[in-house]
């Protein structure tokens, strides 16, 4: 027997169900607390282990979520399996040393800073924790080696002038101490720590009035700035909004969908992100590039526009937003994006190639053209920077500088055939 229902019903129950999806979508905004979220978020770390059970990525997105939780133990066990898997991975040994760290375990935090240091030796702030760790051992002069290395690596770090001076001043060596603390000035001149450090310096000096004036400028800075070296020191995870932490798990999670190319399960954890945290640049930026590569392109520009509406000076977005409508072939409107994106960052060098190729694709201002990508090929200097490069030249009537620019694309990367196809055309050219 067939059924027939009323159109009033129809809409009566529509309306049931659109309220109870409301509903629904309320209590999971609301079922999230500070009790559960813990429970939630490994939840949804598991489900994705237990669906690519080798994947790296998965065993340490758990082992994030065990580390907002304050569960540094099982953190250390699950960042472990991800090794496992792929033992090069800097970032995953350092967070092992900073969780042996968090557990006052200082010697094996030592061990485990010197193997992300050995798999990278630049890793950021590895070297200054292992000097804080070897403080911690009472180990001062491999301390001071280890903040020395740090600034090898990373000059500017006004946070390690801060350590390295601090260890000066132990030692008595006041005027090493004194330039440290007057570089951490330098670099972070809001930073009230360095005042500090010089007022100490001066009245060990026995110079009073210096002593007294840095000393005033350091209660002044105090009242703008939260403790810092005791900060950059713990790094332990705060209190946060449960949504947020669970926020933080969703992304992790979407983001090993989208490099398995899962793009349903990819868009669910990046949307559930945004329900949870409507400002996550990061979700909102990884939708835009899944739905860009997946031919999306309304969808990928409207994200965009939420992107730079939130975010107006972010290069990045710019330049995406400005590729985009390139893509589209709209290139009078994606220029302003790329132009804004290098009056912020004059150096942004994507925004640059954009440039370059868009002004050679509509043949508009070549000599602009040649000039951008010049630039390029100085700050990068890639294989498909100098065969752009080599466009551009020929473009502007300068078939040998041309053929120059393609010829170092091809020694670059020998296998490429386009690069030797575009040669071997400009050469006929310029025979005929």
């Amino acid at each position: 027997m067939k059924i027939t229902l009323h159109s009033s019903i129809v809409k009566s129950i529509t309306a049931c169900f659109l309220l109870l999806t409301i509903s629904l979508y309320a209590y999971a905004q609301s079922e999230i607390t500070s009790e559960n979220v813990l429970d939630y978020s490994i939840n949804v770390a598991n489900e994705l282990i237990r669906e690519y059970p080798q994947s790296p990525q998965a065993y340490s997105a758990l082992g994030y979520v065990y580390y907002r939780g304050k569960k540094y133990e099982d953190a250390i066990e699950a960042f472990k399996k991800s090794l496992q898997i792929k033992p090069d991975q800097p970032v995953i040994v350092q967070m092992i040393a900073f969780l042996y760290n968090r557990l006052t375990q200082y010697e094996t935090a030592v061990e485990w800073y010197r193997k992300t240091i050995a798999l990278q030796a630049d890793a950021p702030r590895a070297n200054e924790r292992l000097g804080l760790a070897l403080q911690r051992l009472n180990r001062m002069d491999e301390a001071i080696q280890a903040f020395q290395n740090e600034l090898k690596y990373h000059p500017e770090d006004a946070s390690t002038h801060i350590y390295l001076g601090d260890r000066f001043f132990a030692a008595n060596q006041l005027e090493e101490a004194e330039k440290h603390a007057l570089l951490a000035k330098k670099y972070q001149p809001i930073l009230p720590e360095p005042y500090y450090l010089l007022g100490k310096i001066y009245r060990k000096q026995g110079k009073k009035e210096e002593a007294k004036q840095v000393l005033q400028t350091f209660q002044q800075q105090k009242k703008h700035e939260q403790e810092f070296i005791e900060e950059a020191e713990s790094d332990d995870p705060k209190l946060e909004n449960p949504s947020i932490a669970a926020a933080k798990t969703h992304l992790e999670a979407g983001a090993v969908y989208y490099q398995m190319r899962n793009d349903a399960k990819a868009d669910y954890h990046f949307k559930r992100v945004l329900s949870l945290d409507p400002r996550n640049a990061t979700a909102r930026y990884n939708l835009a590039l899944m739905y860009q590569q997946a031919g999306k392109i309304d969808q990928a520009a409207q994200l965009y526009q939420e992107l730079i509406a939130i975010n107006p000076d972010n290069p990045q977005f710019l330049t995406s937003m400005g590729i985009l409508r390139s893509m589209q072939k709209r290139y009078t409107d994606a220029l302003p994006f790329l132009d804004k994106a290098l009056s912020i960052d004059p150096d942004y060098i994507n925004a640059k190639r954009a440039i370059g190729r868009i002004l050679l694709s509509t043949n508009k201002d070549l000599k602009r053209a040649l000039q951008v990508l010049q630039s390029v090929v100085q700050q990068a200097g890639e294989s498909p920077d100098y065969d752009l490069l080599g466009w551009a030249y020929f473009a502007n009537g300068m078939p040998q500088e041309s053929l120059q620019s393609i010829q170092k694309a091809i020694d670059l990367d020998p296998e490429n055939p386009l690069y030797r196809k575009r040669y071997q055309q400009i050469s006929d050219r310029i025979k005929r």
